[in-house]
């Protein structure tokens, strides 16, 4: 099971190397972005996750031209700290400055995060994660980053997935809501709504995504 907003700032990890495609809509004060892209992760060893992620933006302003092109690659890394009732693990990132400079893509970012999961019955888990992220286009000033989430199985194909993001720097706080739902074999039909709470923030977010685990 994975986040919608902390895809890999997450304390789960997986035995199995998993992918997602995804359609992403955000909905701003003055100008929309569409985001297609693929994630994914492969186990490394019993307690280290690598995981990238590379996208397709596409920015319309409500005046003049829209622009598209290639975003940065991701590269995330995470190691799990804690495996017992409660998960803890602890990672960081980097964006590699490849993308089209027309949106953003010649940016170097980085940072580093922890995060937990921690069940509280055994259809209820409580996600969380912190964090510093350092922006080029910010100067790499730190940015804090803070969260939670939780995760409500209905049944044993579908999961609610409800989350809270807050982020200093853009003055950036996204509440969101969505499904997971396993389909036969190891694929997952996933959806979410997000709603802005802070200016930075899109005024909502709409993302749907089809995630799939890999046998070994």
């Amino acid at each position: 099971m994975r986040l919608f907003q902390t895809f890999f700032e997450d304390a789960a990890l997986t035995d199995v190397t998993y992918g997602e495609g995804y359609f992403n809509f955000s909905d701003y004060d003055f100008f929309s972005l569409v985001n297609l892209g693929v994630q994914g992760g492969i186990p490394l060893s019993d307690n280290f996750e690598l995981g990238l992620g590379w996208g397709f933006l596409s920015i319309n302003p409500e005046n003049g031209d829209g622009r598209s092109g290639l975003d940065n690659v991701s590269v995330f890394g995470k190691q799990h700290m804690a495996s017992g009732r409660t998960q803890i693990s602890a990672g960081g990132f980097i964006t590699l400055p490849i993308g089209s400079d027309n949106v953003g893509g010649d940016n170097f970012d980085f940072g580093g995060f922890a995060a937990l999961r921690h069940p509280f019955s055994p259809g209820l888990t409580v996600t969380g994660n912190a964090g510093l992220v350092f922006r080029d286009a910010g100067g790499h000033d730190a940015s804090l980053r803070i969260g939670g989430g939780v995760i409500y199985q209905t049944s044993p194909q579908l999961n609610i997935i409800g989350e809270l993001n807050l982020e200093t720097q853009g003055d950036v706080g996204l509440l969101s809501g969505g499904i997971d739902y396993l389909t036969g074999g190891n694929g997952h039909i996933r959806s979410v709504l997000g709603l802005g709470i802070d200016n930075g923030a899109p005024d909502i977010l709409i993302q749907f995504s089809y995630l799939v685990f890999f046998s070994r």
